[in-house]
């Protein structure tokens, strides 16, 4: 008996020799050529009053996100493209997309993670190579979806870390404010200048960089997730959104599907708000060609004509009852809503860009390549 116990943890042992020299092995990161696509360049007025606007609509790809340096390498590259132009002041806004940190998670992984052919595939491989840290992360999970939570749980940490040392230094570098488009993350708050995860719910939430790299303790979470987030995020709520103060304004941001809501609107002007930021993002390429659905995850808005589901196309039903068709109702300065581009794993991206000063409104282009547009107000 005692001879076949200690057969039995010797092969224990091996196993998880095994494992943990498989799970750490080709995770040997080198940092990748900047590839950006077709860079597209736009210029919206030629006269800065108070501040401008620099919406940053990257090509991001599953690379961009194995390192810290890759990270803040893709990013700066638009920054410099930027200041090259004369576009970056101390009262400049950048706006960076939703999610734009949520594929963080993938940071620090094996090679195998970013050359899946799919998320599917990427994302099993992550749960193999950090079994235990999943499967403690899993027992945790509050979300209909635990794996989904779980993973993003596991990761939650490194992920805060990068997204914030990143964003940070860059607002510093450049000493500018950054929208720093969204991220997933648990019940995240502000600590001594770091993002921390925290036991709880995760959200969609986004935060505010300062010229001088400081965070906004102020964090914005978004109140209406979609139908596929709410498997895995809890929602925030409107008069809990928090107004910034910004050298170029009191700035409210809107995450995606919240702009569809005018009591989201309503909540920003009843506080003097006088700038919206709106990180979208939208998958698949090709959806905004699409007929309309109508609402994800929620009852359409009473001042929605239901006439117009399966009726009018995603863009026009985007530019009819999102920003783009609700921003004249309200004395708002300026506003920009800007969307991801790329391909990470098999989710493609699709999105038009929009902007307003005062009662004027501004089209980008439906390409999927970067986009970098100068909003001036």
């Amino acid at each position: 008996m005692r001879k076949t116990v200690i057969v039995i943890s010797v092969i224990i042992i091996i196993a998880i020799i095994g494992y943990n020299f498989w799970a750490n092995t080709g995770r040997e990161a080198e940092i990748p050529e900047t590839h950006v696509g077709m860079l597209v360049v736009n210029q919206h007025r030629d006269t800065l009053i108070k501040g401008n606007f620099l919406a940053i609509q990257p090509l991001m790809e599953p690379k961009d996100y194995q390192t810290a340096a890759a990270f803040a390498g893709k990013l700066e590259y638009y920054f410099l493209e930027a200041k090259s132009r004369h576009w970056l002041h101390e009262n400049t806004i950048v706006v960076l997309p939703e999610y734009i940190g949520t594929w963080l998670v993938a940071a620090e992984e094996k090679n195998s993670v970013y050359s899946a052919p799919d998320i599917q595939q990427a994302m099993e491989t992550m749960i193999k190579s950090n079994l235990f840290s999943f499967v403690s992360s899993y027992f945790s999970a509050t979300a209909k979806d635990k794996v989904r939570d779980a993973v993003f749980r596991m990761k939650a940490g490194k992920m805060a870390k990068i997204y914030g040392d990143v964003l940070s230094a860059l607002a510093k570098k450049y000493n500018l404010t950054i929208v720093g488009g969204s991220i997933v993350l648990p019940n995240p708050k502000v600590e001594e200048n770091n993002i921390i995860p925290q036991q709880g719910n995760l959200y969609n939430v986004s935060f505010l960089f300062h010229p001088d790299g400081s965070i906004d303790p102020k964090i914005t979470l978004k109140v209406f997730p979609t139908k596929n987030e709410q498997n895995f995020l809890s929602e925030g709520k409107i008069d809990k959104l928090p107004v910034y103060e910004t050298l170029a304004g009191k700035l409210g941001i809107i995450i995606c599907a919240d702009s569809w809501y005018d009591e989201v609107y309503k909540h920003f002007q009843d506080k003097n708000c006088e700038l919206i930021a709106i990180p979208s993002f939208m998958t698949p390429n090709g959806l905004m060609n699409t007929k309309w659905k109508g609402y994800s995850g929620y009852a359409n808005p009473k001042d929605i004509d239901l006439k117009y589901i399966n009726k009018i196309t995603e863009r026009q039903a985007w530019e009819k009852y999102a920003m783009a068709g609700r921003f004249h109702n309200y004395n708002f300065r300026a506003g920009v809503n800007v969307f991801m581009r790329g391909k990470l794993w098999d989710i493609t991206t699709d999105g038009l860009g929009y902007s307003f000063v005062e009662k004027s409104l501004y089209k980008d282009q439906i390409l999927n390549t970067s986009i970098l547009t100068n909003i001036q107000f």
